[in-house]
């Protein structure tokens, strides 16, 4: 009635299965999940690998550009099984970030469309939470991450102010000696 194996060794075997198995064969199954999407019609690749479909282009001449941009949005996140992870609609209520506040393919999709606009992403692990998940292991190592988004404002990062230069300053760099 005794294990052979020592509970140390049962120990390393779950932390290698947790640690290396389960985020490899997510990876896999991320993969497969986002190949069969980026087959359907209207959806279209970046050069990242992130999947996009553009429902609602918006206004073009109002989008976000650089990632310091503000941006207020709703969205709604899923996992490839359809389970709702984090949404705004249910909490009715939108946010606003800078969007290198967010995982990279987040910053990336919202960048191709105006106010006003809609997008479908398909986000791959490396620009999403990648390896290590996120929200209590709801969203696991590797996973893949579908997002519907609603771009609802964008405030452009302000301009920096130019260098005041002091007269001072400015007369001293004119001086030329002549010999």
């Amino acid at each position: 009635g005794k294990c052979a194996l020592g509970q140390r060794t049962v120990r390393n075997y779950l932390q290698t299965f947790i640690n290396e198995v389960n985020p490899q064969k997510a990876l896999v199954n991320a993969n497969e999940y986002l190949e069969n999407i980026a087959k359907q019609e209207g959806v279209k690749r970046t050069a990242s690998g992130l999947l996009y479909e553009i429902v609602i282009p918006g206004n073009r001449n109002k989008r976000a550009v650089l990632d310091t941009d503000l941006v207020r949005i709703n969205y709604e996140g899923k996992l490839r099984n359809g389970t709702v992870f984090d949404s705004t609609f249910d909490r009715n209520e939108s946010e606003q970030f800078a969007l290198n506040q967010r995982i990279k393919g987040f910053a990336e999709g919202i960048k191709l469309i105006g106010e006003g606009g809609v997008i479908n992403l398909w986000i791959p692990p490396h620009l999403g939470y990648g390896r290590h998940g996120i929200y209590g292991g709801i969203v696991g190592p590797n996973q893949a991450l579908a997002y519907t988004i609603t771009l609802i404002s964008v405030t452009p990062t302000p301009e920096p102010e130019p260098e005041v230069v002091e007269e001072a300053e400015a007369s001293q760099s004119e001086v030329t000696t002549e010999p």
